[in-house]
């Protein structure tokens, strides 16, 4: 990797989404970022910008690996990766309930969004949180020296499951009514909706968290981020598969697991599901 003595690292971004797109634009200022997309016309309009490919063997000669793929292709990408890269280190950045052996875990409260095939905004700075394990130090400097803020953290799971109970909370419900972030605190009716999702998330986890104290964090997210729309709102917009199976419907699962009822939570699944059939094969 780059050292203090001007050396820059190499980076492998996989996923060209709203939050990989965001990410290279940053690190690719200070750092050679290669961006891995699904489809080649995505590739080829972004070779002005950044090296990009559809190939992940391209991508052999790395430092480290920061994936940012949707939930549902996170973890037949990761076994890819380690066909060509056994040992390289791999960041995983995925929404909802998701656990990849062998990846770094990380949690980002950046926020972006998509506004075309080759160019994402950041629409929230916000911090990447690594857990310290292993080789994370040295990746946490060469993101910094890139541009992005970087927190290591002892003990990253509170993180991630506060991160699952904010977006089970605000993003399903701003795509299935259309609504920004912010729209939806300022609705009554909305509002009782998110509590009744983030409280049965929270019930089912069996973390012994106060639910009232979680929907809190949910509102003020929504409103830092009030002009935003959820990714998953995006992703029906553009006519993409959701991440509600790792989300809402999680929820849902679990709920079965441990005999909890999530009522709420079994409605807007439905309802995303009702969306997605609309356009998907």
């Amino acid at each position: 990797m780059g050292e203090s003595g001007g050396l820059v690292a190499r980076i492998a971004i996989v996923g060209a989404g709203a939050l990989g797109l965001a990410f290279a634009s940053i690190l690719s200022k200070r750092q050679e970022v290669l961006l891995v997309c699904r489809r080649e016309e995505q590739a080829v309009a972004l070779q002005d910008k950044f090296d990009a490919t559809v190939k992940l063997a391209e991508a052999e000669d790395v430092d480290f690996f920061i994936l940012t793929t949707k939930a549902y292709d996170a973890l037949k990408t990761f076994e890819t990766i380690r066909e060509y890269n056994p040992h390289t280190p791999v960041v995983a950045i995925q929404n909802g309930l998701l656990h990849i052996d062998g990846a770094l875990r990380g949690v980002t409260t950046y926020a972006a969004t998509r506004i075309s095939d080759i160019e994402s905004t950041v629409t929230a700075e916000g911090v990447l949180f690594l857990h310290d394990v292993n080789s994370s130090g040295k990746i946490a400097k060469e993101l910094e020296k890139g541009g992005l803020h970087v927190k290591l953290v002892k003990h990253i799971g509170g993180l991630l499951w506060e991160k699952f109970f904010v977006n089970v909370g605000i993003n399903a419900l701003g795509a299935v009514t259309g609504k920004r972030n912010g729209e939806l605190v300022k609705d009554k009716g909305l509002r009782g909706r998110m509590r009744r999702l983030v409280e049965e998330a929270v019930l089912v986890s069996g973390l012994g968290a106060k639910p009232g104290l979680v929907f809190d964090k949910a509102i003020q997210v929504a409103r830092m981020t009030g002009k935003n729309k959820s990714s998953m709102l995006q992703d029906i917009e553009a006519g993409r598969k959701t991440e509600i199976d790792y989300l809402n419907g999680a929820v849902c699962v679990l709920g079965g697991l441990v005999g909890v009822e999530t009522p709420e939570n079994v409605r807007i699944t439905g309802e995303i599901k009702s969306v997605e059939g609309t356009y998907l094969p």
